[in-house]
């Protein structure tokens, strides 16, 4: 029987970590009224009622849902 030889062990290609000042930072918390995306899929008539009813106040879209978050959460 032939003799195959045993496969080389590769060194790790990954290096050294970041030194603590180089490294990112996503731990930081964000300023509160930074924008962030919120993605989410919603069903075509409700977004279209949604914009209407967003136009109808004159407001955007995401003011619309914080107002009526903001009722929701304020509710008895």
């Amino acid at each position: 029987m032939a003799k195959i030889p045993a496969p080389k062990k590769l060194k790790s290609s990954k290096g050294q970590p970041p030194k603590e000042e180089n490294s990112s930072k996503n731990l930081e918390k964000r300023p509160k009224k930074e924008r962030v995306a919120l993605n989410f899929s919603v069903d075509a008539d409700f977004r279209k009622a949604l914009k209407s009813a967003a136009l109808e106040e004159e407001i955007s879209m995401v003011e619309l849902l914080k107002k009526m978050f903001d009722f929701y959460q304020n509710k008895p």
